[in-house]
């Protein structure tokens, strides 16, 4: 009996598990481009302690309450 439901069951199981897709699925589209782009900020600097001294006080500037800050930006 475990043959036979090896044989043809396991099969149908395994088949009633597959999904289709479609195939644009992984394309970027020019909206999400554009909008990544404007998302993005490059600095001038690589100051890791004045990237993250900007930023905090750009999100405090638009509202943001910042409660802890690391020891190393005082």
């Amino acid at each position: 009996m475990r043959k036979i439901f090896g044989i043809f069951f396991l099969p149908l199981l395994l088949l009633g598990c597959a999904t289709s897709y479609p195939l644009d699925l992984l394309k970027i589209s020019e909206n999400n481009l554009q909008l990544r782009s404007l998302q993005t900020r490059h600095f001038d600097t690589l100051d890791e302690e004045k990237i993250i001294t900007a930023s905090a006080e750009a999100l405090q500037d638009i509202g943001f309450a910042i409660t802890t800050v690391p020891t190393f930006l005082n």
